[in-house]
């Protein structure tokens, strides 16, 4: 079986597998690309997690600035940890 790994409904199904499946598929590199495309797509539980691995520099850099944009585009759509997120970002 194989998964076309740029088939919207699938990337985040896949970017979890990479992201927190079992330690020999563990890949933040291909799990960050795959929840950035999927929240730019509008998948919403990518949002806060996309936002975190942006904030800690897992599978990239870090990037304050677009977790932020993740995290307040969540928080937005009523997501507590997003919200909680965001918030710690502002200062608040």
């Amino acid at each position: 079986m194989s998964i076309e790994p740029e088939y919207p409904a699938a990337l985040p199904l896949l970017a979890t597998i990479y992201r927190f499946g079992p330690e020999e598929l563990q890949n933040h590199s291909a799990a960050r690309q795959r929840f950035n495309k999927a929240a730019e797509l509008g998948y919403l539980s990518s949002l806060p997690i996309i936002g975190a691995m942006c904030h800690d520099g897992l599978g990239g850099d870090p990037d304050h600035a677009v977790a932020a944009k993740w995290f307040e585009i969540a928080a937005n759509e009523d997501d507590p940890y997003s919200q909680n997120a965001y918030g710690e970002w502002l200062g608040c």
